[in-house]
Formats: structure tokens, sequence, C-alpha cells
């Protein structure tokens, strides 16, 4: 049986985040991206376009030319500031395929792991064929989580609508 027939109400984890129409975390309609906003994909982070400003100008005052013995790391706020992050997000996490794990630590079928990229709550496991799958790790109508950790189960349950998915 083909996994999205047994788990119905998990979206689609992977490949693209991209090409998300809504907000699978909130239900929202995901938001047009504007010039006075800033929105990093499948995230709830947004800032003015000052913000935008700040985040460049960071990144300009960032001299790699720099001898490694005088700048030994990029500056603070590059840790730090939300807006940097939220670019983080879009640019490095939300463009292309992520490594969530090993296959070891799926070994048999219905084993799965939960964790968290960003904002994005995610649950990998292996289906009764062997088959890796990945989906986010949310009830489509409350956006309850619905697995925790890491085991073996035979469905997952929301504890909102105490719906089943086998």
């Amino acid at each position: 049986m083909q996994i999205s027939n047994r788990y119905p109400q998990f979206h689609r984890l992977l490949p693209q985040f991209n090409n998300l129409e809504q907000s699978k975390l909130t239900n929202l309609p995901k938001p047009k991206i504007h010039n006075d906003h800033y929105h990093a994909r499948c995230c709830l982070v947004k800032s003015s376009s000052s913000s935008q400003d700040d985040v460049q100008k960071m990144v300009n005052e960032f001299n790699p030319k720099i001898p490694i013995e005088e700048a030994l790391t990029p500056p603070s706020s590059w840790y730090t500031h939300p807006s940097f992050y939220a670019l983080e997000l879009q640019q490095l996490f939300h463009k292309g395929w992520l490594a969530l794990g090993i296959t070891e630590q799926l070994k048999e079928p219905r084993q799965y792991f939960t964790g968290r990229l960003g904002n994005i709550e995610y649950v990998v496991c292996r289906d009764d064929n062997g088959n890796l799958q990945a989906f986010h790790n949310v009830c489509r109508h409350h956006a309850s989580l619905l697995a925790f950790g890491s085991g073996t189960k035979s469905c997952f349950v929301c504890p909102y609508h105490f719906s089943t998915s086998a």
C-alpha cells in the first residue's frame, strides 16, 4: 500500500519546500512576497525592509579577505539577529534536500523519528514496504504534533481529534 494512502493527514515534506501553496503549520494562505515585506519560506517570521537592509549591511561589513588571525569568526550578530536567521532558513535550509538522519535509525517497518528544522516539525518513517518517507508532523486541522521522539507505531493519532492514520 502506498504511504500516501496509509498516512493521508500528513503532508509530504520532501523534496521541495518551495512549492507549498499553504503554510502547512497554520493552514493560512502562504503570504505573497512584497517589496516592503520579507517572508522566509515555511517560516512565520516577517521583518520590514529596513531589517533586510540591516542584514545586507551585516553581510557587506564582513570582509572575508581579512587574515584569519585578525577575524576568527563572522560578527556575533550573524548568530543572533532574527532577520539573519530568517535569511539563512530561506537561502540555505529551504532550497533543497537535507539530510535529516541516517538509514540505520529506521531499520524495521513502522519505525519513525521526529525532528524540527527551523519552524517545521517533521516525522521520518519506514513504511511496510521498507521505503523511507518524510512528512510534516502535524494534524492538518489543528496543527497538533502527531508523533514525538522515536519508536515504532502502527498508526499516528491526533491528540486533538483522536483520528488515526495507519
